[in-house]
């Protein structure tokens, strides 16, 4: 059995991934939620950090996409909306 292949992305959080979902609306776009309290969204296909947003909440530990908006959950408790459009 062989490794799977590893691909870094640009623009990486400063601490540990804590979820990581596709955009049903752009398969391109993944979605990713950090406990350095950013979220992101990376073009998988070209590379690069489309959006870098670091919420108010302190870590985030989930995330949820739905087309062009991805609702995150801090550790606060607080659950945040990220409309990718604006």
């Amino acid at each position: 059995m062989s490794l799977p292949n590893v691909n870094s992305l640009p623009d990486p959080p400063t601490d540990g991934i804590s979820a990581l979902e596709f955009l049903p609306s752009s398969p391109e776009l993944l979605a990713s939620t950090s406990w350095d309290g950013s979220a992101r969204i990376h073009n998988t296909e070209g590379l690069s950090c489309e959006l870098c947003q670091t919420m108010e909440s302190g870590p985030l530990l989930s995330l949820t996409a739905q087309e062009k908006t991805v609702f995150t959950g801090g550790l606060d408790g607080s659950i945040r909306k990220l409309d990718i459009e604006t």
